[in-house]
């Protein structure tokens, strides 16, 4: 495909996104109201991918998602009859109870057809879901920043440039940011070209969960590496808008539409940001307070997602999403650039088609994706821009090959190709062909061996390994688990081609990683989980200083080993709800000469996060906090240039008010409470504390909600 004809393709992909979204904002049948949520799994606790669910009551169909999560929508009313199907097991019948807690179904093994089972079904909050931290962003926190949510996350260091207008990416347990791999409703959103997501080309309105796992799952192939994996997933709420405005000129606007028929499920947001941006800040080099200027940040998106059950057995789906960015480039605040100016532009379509077969679960996904940035700083004269193609096949298929063994079977290609104003253009064609079995030799245990054969014409061809051991807790109450695994990472495009700095030279870099773990999972009303790692790195990338450019190179050697600690606990008498997360790494540079035996940068050795909510009535109160201990920003002589550790608070509340056409949630924000200075790079300092109100109103069902049936 040349590049006239690919970017025509994704200009008339904007242009089909921006059009649907207005007129079905003004035009479509509008449903809402807050969704009940499932989670279906085997009875060793195992989530069951793409489950059937049939609606007796008014003949609908809903189909739950590759991780065992069923998002129950507005066709679905309490006192509903449903039938869960699902080839190999037998099939499960309940009475959807009222709005509320989620609810979990399990699924009986069925190696012969049985007749149904009837269940009542009933709340039921312990679940034993694959992921080791899960975030749900709830619509009484208002419209709040990334970094607020993402602290949440254990070994998560997030790296800002200042304010809403900074690029903001995230480390995980002292690694380049180019380890960390992020999805959006299941396709990898991961730059080629830097190995890099920028976190604020996703709004937030259009974010509902971001789940987190430190080790490599087989559910989720498409993204593991020796980092883990980090998984967003797009917002599916009724249909309503939201409304913010606060310090720093800020206001932003978001509206929804979610409509279903008996068979297609279609959800469509679209909205608007403003920040004038521009705050007092100290100057590190004379201690002086200065105005940070020309941080302003606007942008527009629109994003589609819409679903079609065409048999309890397939499945479409269809995920359109642009995010269009403008914003003031206020560069170092001792060398401030008032007029640099930075456009990017980020445009999916994603599609899947899945199936469920006599041997199991599978589908074939297709994801087109392109990233557009311009950057203009006048008096420098630069004026760049780079441009990222991907198109990226992948086929999947799982199922039991004895009744226990589980086999999962995954292959893609992909195509990055990159053109930019700095260097000539650059494409690169790689496979990738995974193999994972799960294996039963008893009840309790499971032995997990995985592999990877990672290949790629004229550059590389490697092998990824990982083996994992876990005992399941007796009840579905966790597990304990222990895993070692080789892990393969090749350079990206600004790693080779940069202009200035690229480096031809460098060598693919080779992550050895040993861990361990326990999770406790709603026992005496509190869930602990724990990872021990180790991690030997040979030929590590980073990016040093070079004369008057930075330039990547190959760390000979370097390690990191620590663990995490993540808790929660419902107070079974009051609502009242605490979150805690604890993480310790000590990273190590074994290359012999200058930096040997000194930690990597922007590695901080302590992270830790805290959140107490109350929820008395309609009232929703909340208190977070959010720890990062001092870290290498500079190596440099005779010390070291290191960043202060720093701790910031923010502060949640809201009021929910229903209505016989809706229901409104008044929410105000409080982000560092204290007014705490701080930074995340050096030289690029925060905002210091703000106020953001929220408006948030969801269109009440048109659907009679019907009595439970007793």
């Amino acid at each position: 495909m040349t590049f006239r004809s690919t970017s025509t393709f994704f200009h008339i992909l904007n242009i089909f996104l921006i059009s649907a979204g207005l007129i079905l904002l003004f035009s479509a049948e509008l449903f809402a109201n807050p969704p009940l949520t499932g989670f279906v799994s085997d009875p060793n606790g195992t989530a069951i991918p793409f489950v059937s669910v049939y609606n007796k009551t008014n003949n609908n169909w809903l189909i739950g998602d590759s991780n065992g999560k069923i998002i129950f929508t507005n066709r679905y009313s309490p006192g509903d009859t449903l039938e869960f199907q699902r080839i190999g097991f037998q099939k499960v019948i309940i009475i959807l109870p009222e709005y509320g807690d989620k609810i979990n179904i399990t699924m009986p093994f069925a190696p012969i057809q049985t007749d149904a089972v009837n269940i009542l079904g009933q709340r039921y909050s312990r679940t034993t879901e694959k992921k080791f931290t899960e975030i749900t962003i709830l619509p009484e926190l208002g419209v709040v920043e990334s970094q607020q949510i993402l602290a949440s996350i254990p070994g998560t260091y997030i790296k800002s440039y200042g304010g809403p207008a900074g690029i903001t990416t995230l480390s995980l347990d002292g690694a380049p940011s180019s380890h960390t791999s992020i999805s959006y409703a299941g396709f990898d959103l991961t730059s080629a070209q830097n190995g890099q997501m920028d976190i604020s080309q996703l709004p937030a309105s259009i974010v509902s969960t971001i789940s987190y796992s430190p080790n490599l799952d087989e559910n989720q192939m498409e993204i593991g590496n020796a980092e883990g994996s980090i998984a967003i997933q797009p917002e599916m709420t009724g249909s309503g808008f939201t409304t913010s405005f606060g310090s720093y000129g800020h206001w932003s606007f978001s509206g929804n539409i979610a409509s279903q028929s008996k068979r297609t499920r279609l959800n469509i947001s679209s909205g608007k940001r403003h920040d004038n941006a521009d705050y007092k800040a100290t100057n590190p080099v004379n201690n002086r307070t200065t105005k940070r200027e020309n941080n302003s940040f606007d942008q527009e998106f629109v994003s589609s997602t819409v679903t079609t059950l065409f048999s309890s057995n397939l499945f479409w789906k269809t995920m359109l999403m642009t995010s269009s960015q403008k914003r003031g480039v206020a560069g170092l605040i001792w060398s401030p650039t008032l007029n640099a100016r930075r456009k990017d532009r980020l445009s999916i379509l994603g599609t899947k088609l899945g199936w469920i077969n006599p041997f199991g679960p599978g589908y074939l996904q297709f994801l087109g994706k392109k990233s557009f940035e311009r950057y203009i700083n006048p008096q420098s004269a630069i004026d760049t821009d780079h441009t990222l193609y991907t198109y990226q096949l992948i086929i999947k298929q799982t199922g039991n090959i004895r009744p226990n063994i589980r086999l999962h079977l995954y292959s893609d290609m992909k195509y990055d190709l990159m053109h930019s104003s700095e260097t000539i253009s650059h494409d690169r064609l790689s496979y990738q062909t995974k193999a994972a079995a799960v294996y039963f030799p008893s009840k309790r245990l499971s032995i997990v061996p995985m592999i990877a054969y990672n290949f790629s014409p004229d550059l590389y061809s490697k092998i990824d390994k990982d083996l994992q051991l876990r005992w399941h807790i007796p009840g579905n109450y966790g597990k304990f688990y222990v895993t070692a695994g080789r892990f393969f990472h090749y350079p990206t495009f600004n790693d080779l081609y940069w202009e200035p700095g690229g480096n031809p030279n460098l060598k693919p870099e080779h992550t050895d990683k040993i861990s361990g773990g326990f999770e406790l999972i709603e026992i005496a009303g509190i869930t602990l989980k724990a990872n021990l790692f180790y991690k030997k790195s040979k030929n590590l990338i980073l990016w040093t200083p070079v004369q008057s450019y930075w330039q990547p190179k190959n760390i000979e050697k370097a390690i990191r080993k620590g663990y995490k600690i993540t808790t929660n606990w419902h107070c079974p008498i009051c609502p009242i709800h605490f979150d805690a997360m604890y993480n310790y790494v000590v990273s190590e540079n074994l290359t012999p000469g200058d930096y040997y035996k000194k930690p990597l940068r922007y590695a901080p050795k302590e992270t830790g996060a805290l959140a107490i909510s109350w929820v008395p009535g309609h009232c929703y109160f909340s208190l977070q906090m959010a720890h990062v201990g001092r870290r290498v920003a500079m190596y440099s002589w005779p010390e070291d240039l290191i960043l202060d550790s720093y701790t910031i608070y923010s502060f949640n509340t809201s009021y929910r008010l229903n209505t016989g056409i809706g229901r409104f949630i008044l929410a105000m924000a409080v982000n560092n409470l204290s007014d705490k200075k701080y930074v995340t790079l050096y030289g690029y300092p925060e905002p210091p504390r703000s106020l953001r109100l929220t408006l948030n109103y969801e269109m009440k069902n048109n659907v009679k909600r019907k009595r439970r049936i007793p």
